[in-house]
């Protein structure tokens, strides 16, 4: 038994010497069985480590990747793909678009899923993550940063003691609201602003999105994103960012508003009087349509104003005239029933500057302008929608009963009893 089994394993170790002599093989080629240890299946020495060069085969390398394109870094040892010198500043080993990650002195995307030795090796919106992968950044306001890598804006909250750690913002303290600022400061955090999830001032300078991101009396130049204080001089984009008494010149500075009967507004806030005149005859400029009787046409003659009004010159408003209309001579003011003489321009106390009815073509008047009885002499009464004082006896001129000291007016002819 034992001398068939020598026999069998005999005959079989013949065979494979035959086979070996007919494909060219020696016991120190394939498979390693030979003396020749250190050679691998492929002919290779299996000994060059990764970086290293003068390999031709890749079973030379010991990790088994051997470069043998005929640019860049042929000949060179590394981890996969492409090989490179692992110099960041040699990046011409490596395509367009392609990092050279050092430690593996291999080509790589970049791209998320991507191998890295640092967020160098990785595109543009993405870091090397831990465990040595490229991962997308987070945006501005994240909050799971551990490093400034790791977010968009480059910045990632790392105090110890701030209500904020661990939030990616535009720098300094990172907020999301301005309960996480120090007092007198606020939190910027809306998308279009230059300065995002960040404490700011709030003094002329400091980054907004709006005017609540501004201390009082400052505001947000929308254009720049950046808080202005509105005085003479401030820049600014239109008249929001200028103080009161200022408005936004054509230099895009703040200048003082214009007075009344200067021609140089286009909108009303330009103005003084906060009124421009925008189509009539004195187009650009300023003056007041605030008063009782302004019809919100600037002048400086009558003929610059619509038929039937006057030019009040003093304040360069066109005026209708009517009764408790303002006027600064009884020219501005309507005549009673087209009688001459029958306008006046209060000068006493509250009526000053104020059209009434007067003369002897206007029943009952007294030649006084009023709002109350009681600037009318003793005894009189004011007819307060027609401004007038009047003597309210038989046939003076009332609107109401109460014009009347009958306490009785005829409605048809509004005259007194």
């Amino acid at each position: 038994m034992t001398q068939r089994t020598f026999g069998w394993a005999r005959t079989t170790t013949l065979l494979v010497l035959l086979a070996a002599s007919f494909y060219g093989c020696d016991s120190g080629d394939k498979g390693g069985g030979g003396s020749d240890a250190g050679t691998g299946s492929d002919g290779g020495t299996h000994s060059i480590p990764i970086g290293g060069t003068g390999c031709n085969v890749d079973g030379d390398c010991i990790t088994g990747k051997c470069d043998k394109s005929s640019v860049g870094e042929t000949g060179r040892c590394c981890g996969s793909g492409e090989c490179c010198d692992g110099s960041p500043s040699d990046m011409s080993d490596c395509g367009a678009g392609s990092y050279c990650r050092a430690s593996a002195f291999q080509c790589v995307t970049g791209m998320s899923g991507a191998p890295c030795d640092a967020s160098e090796d990785c595109d543009s919106g993405n870091y090397c993550a831990v465990g040595n992968l490229c991962m997308p950044t987070l945006a501005l306001g994240g909050t799971t940063c551990t490093s400034n890598p790791e977010c968009a804006s480059g910045y990632c909250d790392l105090s110890t003691t701030g209500p904020e750690t661990g939030r990616c913002c535009s720098g300094g303290e990172c907020c999301d609201a301005d309960s996480s600022c120090a007092a007198g400061s606020q939190c910027v955090d809306v998308v279009d602003a230059a300065s995002l999830y960040h404490c700011e001032s709030g003094n002329a300078g400091a980054a907004c999105d709006d005017d609540t991101d501004c201390n009082t009396g400052n505001f947000c130049r929308e254009s720049t994103d950046v808080c202005v204080d509105g005085a003479s001089g401030s820049s600014c984009d239109d008249n929001l960012d200028c103080d009161s008494a200022f408005y936004c010149g054509a230099s895009n500075t703040c200048v003082s508003r214009i007075a009344n009967g200067q021609t140089t507004c286009d909108e009303y806030s330009d103005c003084s009087s906060n009124h421009c005149d925008l189509n009539g005859a004195k187009s650009g400029m300023c003056c007041s349509d605030a008063d009782v009787g302004a019809t919100g046409e600037c002048c400086t003659v009558d003929g610059d104003c619509g038929a039937g009004n006057s030019c009040r010159t003093s304040a360069f408003q066109c005026v209708s005239g009517i009764p408790g209309s303002k006027c600064d001579a009884a020219g501005n003011c309507d005549l009673y029933m087209g009688n001459a003489g029958s306008a006046l321009c209060g000068s006493t106390g509250p009526t000053t500057g104020v059209c009434c009815f007067s003369g002897a073509s206007v029943p009952g008047s007294t030649g006084r302008c009023c709002t109350q009885d009681s600037d009318c002499v003793s005894g009189d009464k004011c007819i307060t929608s027609l401004f007038t004082c009047v003597s309210g006896g038989g046939g003076s001129l009332c609107i109401d009963n109460g014009d009347c000291d009958s306490n009785s007016c005829n409605t048809a002819s509004h005259l007194c009893n």
